[in-house]
This record gives C-alpha cells, sequence and structure tokens, in this order.
C-alpha cells in the first residue's frame, strides 16, 4: 500500500524539526512543533503546518507546499510574499518543502536575485533524517574563531588543501553549509576509535 501523502508530510516535518535544532535555532517561542500524530492533524486541517522562527540575529521560514506539481511563477509568489510580508531580519532563510522532487526549472529559481537565500528539499528526502543513521559520522560545522587554529595545525597555506564536502551533499543540504565553510567530520570506529578530519564545502 502506498503512504499517504499526509503521512509523507508529517515524517518530513519531524525531520524538518530535527534540522532546525542541528542547526542551532532557539524554538523556544514556536507553539506548533508537536510531533505527534494527533497535533499533525490539527496542525493540517488548520493549515498551520509552516514554521517560522525568529532568533535575535536570525530567522527562517519554512514553507510546506502541499501542491503535486508547483508552478514556477507560484513559486516565486510564495517567496515574495514570506520575504515582504514576514521577514524583517538581514540574516534570514526560506526553506521551501515540495510534495514532489523539483525539476530543474524549480531549482534555478533560487538562483534569481528575488529568490535568495531559498533552500528546496521534497518530502521524499525528508523522510527520515541520514544524520542519525548508523554509517553517516557526526558532521559540525566549524566556527569562524577556530580557523586559524586549523590552519596552523595543519601547517596549511589556504583552506583550499582540505578535501571537498560538496554544498550539494545531502548532509551539507541539512546543516545549511554553505561554500567556503570548513567542516569536522568525527567517525567512530571500534578497531582505530575515533577520527576527526575536516572539509571544504563547495
Amino acid at each position: 500500500m502506498t503512504e499517504s501523502i499526509a503521512n509523507r508530510i508529517f515524517r518530513a516535518r519531524k525531520t524538518i524539526i530535527d534540522l532546525l535544532n542541528d542547526r542551532k535555532y532557539d524554538l523556544s517561542s514556536v507553539t506548533n512543533l508537536k510531533t505527534d500524530q494527533e497535533s499533525f492533524k490539527e496542525y493540517n486541517k488548520n493549515d498551520n503546518l509552516d514554521i517560522f522562527v525568529k532568533n535575535a540575529t536570525r530567522e527562517i521560514y519554512i514553507k510546506f507546499i502541499k501542491i503535486a506539481k508547483v508552478k514556477p511563477a507560484t513559486l516565486r509568489d510564495v517567496i515574495s510574499h514570506i520575504h515582504t510580508d514576514i521577514l524583517t531580519l538581514e540574516n534570514r532563510k526560506i526553506l521551501i518543502v515540495l510534495l514532489s522532487k523539483p525539476n530543474n526549472t524549480i531549482l534555478k529559481i533560487k538562483n534569481e536575485p528575488a529568490c535568495k537565500n531559498i533552500e528546496l528539499f521534497w518530502v521524499g528526502h525528508l523522510l527520515i533524517n541520514i544524520t542519525k543513521h548508523t554509517f553517516v559520522p557526526k558532521h559540525e560545522l566549524v566556527a569562524k574563531s577556530d580557523l586559524d587554529t586549523i590552519m596552523t595545525k595543519f601547517s596549511l597555506s589556504s583552506f583550499n588543501q582540505l578535501p571537498i564536502l560538496l554544498k550539494s551533499d545531502p548532509v551539507s543540504k541539512y546543516y545549511g553549509f554553505e561554500s567556503g565553510d570548513v567542516c569536522k567530520i568525527t567517525r567512530k570506529n571500534k578497531i582505530s576509535g575515533i577520527s576527526v578530519i575536516y572539509r571544504l564545502v563547495k
């Protein structure tokens, strides 16, 4: 039996809430974050699935679009409304969750000047939280204040000497890593113990 659309959105929304926590947003003032089925049904019934987080220095709006095939014009209108009528801080992001995998026309929208700071996800990639999988090591964004220490420790003349982690990698997308970020990856192995490597996001 095919899983219902509502249940797929329910599972995806739970992953999004994990994502917000893992990106270190303060969610204490957000009221619609319960992850049980009954609460989800109530949110869905009242068209209250979207999540808006506003912290002191940054904000993010998560928009769930429950249209099977969203048109580019519709998506642009949604983004424009959120930018104009909801978000107020300079450090802002809009995270769009689509029912189906976006085509190239939709993907290109996030590169338009009026649609900056947009992240596109689709429900199928959010059904499970990949960062909780046994074979996915811990990924952490290295703070800007720690970059000099890493340069010195590994005798780097440039971070371009580090191995690459693609910005399009599912883990990069989950954490919202940007090009130029340095990521610390910690692997645990029963035989060799703990190993740490650093990668440059591109």
